[in-house]
């Protein structure tokens, strides 16, 4: 009986020593593939006024389309114009009137763009396009390689005996 309390004791005193620490994790693999889409470019419509010349012989208004790149509205240096037309003034007392304005937004044109009216009460609005879609989203990185497991810490100090 003594031997089997002696050995309930000894193992109940192994079983009280502490673990050792865990190891740490290992570091995570590089993504390679999770690029994102590009961004989608809007359109937009703006003027200027021509002065008398080759182009219009009592000056005029040009008319351009643009990709509208931080889609504001309005032609910024860094944009590439798309398509210019010009509308001519016509000869003093002989044709009518052009007249163009900035629409930042309307019930006909709900992304901005022109508005041409005429002097006989004609009006015309042309609409800067609506923006586009954003790109796709990018592909899911490959996971990286899961770290090496750490080493088992030492095992704890054995507890003292109660008797």
């Amino acid at each position: 009986m003594k031997e089997f309390l002696f050995v309930l004791i000894v193992t109940l005193t192994l079983a009280c020593g502490k673990n050792g620490k865990n190891g740490s994790d290992g570091q995570d693999g590089a993504s390679t593939l999770g690029l994102n889409g590009s961004d989608a470019v809007s359109t937009g419509v703006d003027f200027s006024d021509i002065g008398p010349g080759l182009a219009c012989a009592n000056g005029g208004i040009s008319i351009f389309t643009f990709r509208d790149h931080n889609s504001d509205g309005s032609l910024q240096e860094d944009e590439e114009v798309i398509k210019v037309k010009s509308i001519c003034h016509g000869t003093n007392g002989t044709s009518p009137s052009l007249t163009l304005e900035s629409v930042a937004s309307s019930t006909a044109c709900l992304n901005g763009g022109v508005k041409i009216s005429s002097s006989l009460g004609q009006s015309q609005e042309i609409c800067n396009g609506a923006n586009g879609l954003n790109g796709e989203q990018g592909i899911q990185g490959v996971q990286g390689v899961p770290g090496i497991a750490g080493v088992n810490g030492a095992d704890g100090a054995p507890g003292t005996s109660v008797m």
